[in-house]
């Protein structure tokens, strides 16, 4: 599976702020989780981001509204913090997805933290804002595949939950092919509800079994039921699993 990217300049480069913080229509977000199905790069920046919002989150809502009249009396003279509400309303208007709001986070972040220490000074009562903790890394799990049906086919998938949804890379123990034509293979998901969705296609042939097989979805783990493999073109399952 290959990103659009790779043809050009990728048009959702800038996208993964604006999407973390939730500045996105929700045509837009649809759109750009479509897009990370097939983007390293933009899965790479999404997870960069993940924390973010608990950063944002960790900011009483007083120190924030003071923050919001000092940015609007430094404009004048020179760059000043963002508020979140002004950096949202900017991305749908001018679809300014940019890394700037990363700015924005650190200058709120380096703001309120400025401020607790100068009110601990004067000796008020306000609570110390907490620190923002790194989300803890996800743990994989490894589903094994059994054979549904009279076909020798076993595959152990190893299914990762991430910050845009889940990461599945698995092997395969294949059968005989019977012929000099590859065969195309799919990687079906099943989710909460029953509804299959095909999250990868690869080939096989007599002369070697593909090595670093790999893919993404945008929907999280704890929404997939099963993990099956099938034929491309037909119905029904080859192999499956629970997750």
């Amino acid at each position: 599976m290959t990103s659009p990217a790779e043809g050009g300049a990728d048009p959702y480069r800038d996208w993964d702020g604006a999407y973390v913080l939730g500045a996105l229509e929700p045509g837009e977000r649809r759109e750009f989780e479509r897009h990370l199905l097939v983007c390293g790069p933009c899965r790479g920046a999404v997870a960069e981001l993940a924390g973010m919002p608990g950063l944002l989150g960790a900011v009483p809502a007083q120190e924030a509204l003071a923050m919001d009249a000092a940015a609007g009396a430094e404009a004048a003279s020179g760059p000043g913090a963002v508020p979140l509400a002004s950096v949202a309303a900017a991305a749908r208007r001018r679809r300014a997805r940019g890394r700037a709001l990363l700015a924005a986070v650190a200058a709120c972040a380096v703001l309120a933290a400025g401020a607790g220490g100068w009110a601990a000074g004067r000796g008020t009562a306000a609570p110390a804002a907490p620190v923002a903790q790194a989300p803890d890394p996800q743990v994989p799990q490894t589903v094994e595949l059994s054979p549904v049906g009279e076909v020798e086919l076993w595959a152990s998938v190893t299914v990762t939950p991430t910050a845009w949804g889940t990461r599945f890379d698995w092997t395969c123990d294949y059968p005989a092919s019977g012929g000099d034509e590859d065969i195309v293979y799919t990687l079906v998901l099943v989710d909460d509800e029953g509804a299959r969705s095909t999250a990868a296609t690869w080939s096989w042939s007599e002369s070697g079994a593909p090595s670093g097989l790999g893919a993404s979805t945008a929907l999280p783990l704890d929404r997939i039921d099963g993990v099956e493999i099938g034929l491309a073109g037909t119905e029904g399952a080859l192999a499956s699993g629970r997750v």
